[in-house]
C-alpha cells in the first residue's frame, strides 16, 4: 500500500512540474514575439559643452543620444559631429545608448571664433540646427598696470560677428586673484568692452601680482519642428591678463 501511494505522490509531482515549465515556455514565447521597449519614440539629445580656456588646449566635452523610432529601434547616425570644421566620429554606444564625447581637437589658442557646431545628422528625425557664436577677444597686452587714481581699466570686444541661434543665455565673470583672496563680479549678456576696476576692489598681493580672468558664458538649447532632435550647446571662452601693482 505505501509503495503504491509513494508511485502516486512521483506522478502527481511530475505532472505540476511539466505543467509549471509548459506555463514558463508559453509565457516566454509571449515575451519574444512581443518584447517591451523602453522609449519606443525617444527624441535624439546632444549635450555638449565648448571650453577655451588659457595655458589649455580647446576641449569639447558631452554626450549623444540617438534614441529610438516609433517601433523602439535605436536611431543610426548618419554623419559625424562638427565642431569649428574638425569632424568629430563616435565609436560604440554604451549600455545605456550614449556616446560619449571628449576630445581636444587642435584649435589654436588665440581662436576667437566663429565656434560652430554641427550636430550630427541622425535618422528618422528633423535636421539639426547650426550653432555659430563668437568669443571674445582681448585688447589690451597680457600685462597691465593701474593708472595714477589706482584704478584698472581692461579692454576687450565680444561683438565679433552674428550670433546663431541669436536667442542665448550670456554670462561674464570677472574674477581678480591676489595673494590672500579673489573678487568676482558678474553679469548678464555679453561683457562690456571697458572693464573698469577701483583700486578698493583690487585684492592684496604682497608679490605685487594680481591674476585677472575674464569668463564669458553662451549657451541655447534648440529643439526644430516636430520636436524629434534636442541640442545643447554651451561656449565658454576665457581671456587673462596679470596685474602688476607698484
Amino acid at each position: 500500500m505505501m509503495r503504491h501511494t509513494f508511485f502516486a505522490r512521483c506522478r502527481l509531482a511530475a505532472s505540476v512540474a511539466f505543467v509549471a515549465v509548459a506555463a514558463f515556455a508559453a509565457g516566454a514565447c509571449v515575451d519574444l514575439a512581443e518584447p517591451r521597449l523602453p522609449n519606443l519614440g525617444a527624441p535624439a539629445f546632444l549635450s555638449l559643452t565648448l571650453r577655451q580656456i588659457p595655458g589649455l588646449p580647446f576641449e569639447v566635452t558631452g554626450s549623444l543620444t540617438a534614441g529610438r523610432d516609433s517601433s523602439g529601434i535605436r536611431r543610426r547616425l548618419l554623419s559625424p559631429l562638427v565642431v569649428v570644421t574638425q569632424p568629430i566620429t563616435f565609436g560604440e554606444p554604451n549600455a545605456q545608448g550614449s556616446y560619449l564625447i571628449s576630445v581636444k581637437p587642435p584649435i589654436p589658442a588665440a581662436y576667437t571664433g566663429p565656434f560652430e557646431v554641427q550636430p550630427p545628422i541622425i535618422e528618422g528625425v528633423a535636421a539639426p540646427v547650426t550653432f555659430r557664436w563668437w568669443g571674445i577677444r582681448r585688447l589690451d597686452p597680457d600685462t597691465v598696470r593701474p593708472d595714477a587714481l589706482g584704478d584698472v581699466a581692461l579692454h576687450v570686444e565680444s561683438e565679433l560677428g552674428p550670433a546663431v541661434p541669436a536667442s542665448r543665455s550670456q554670462q561674464w565673470f570677472l574674477e581678480l586673484r591676489g595673494d590672500f583672496g579673489s573678487i568676482r563680479v558678474s553679469g548678464d549678456g555679453p561683457p562690456p568692452t571697458t572693464l573698469r576696476i577701483p583700486s578698493q576692489f583690487i585684492p592684496a598681493a604682497p608679490d605685487k601680482r594680481v591674476e585677472i580672468s575674464l569668463i564669458y558664458f553662451q549657451s541655447a538649447t534648440t529643439i526644430p519642428a516636430p520636436g524629434n532632435y534636442i541640442a545643447a550647446v554651451t561656449l565658454d571662452t576665457r581671456v587673462a591678463w596679470v596685474l602688476k601693482l607698484p
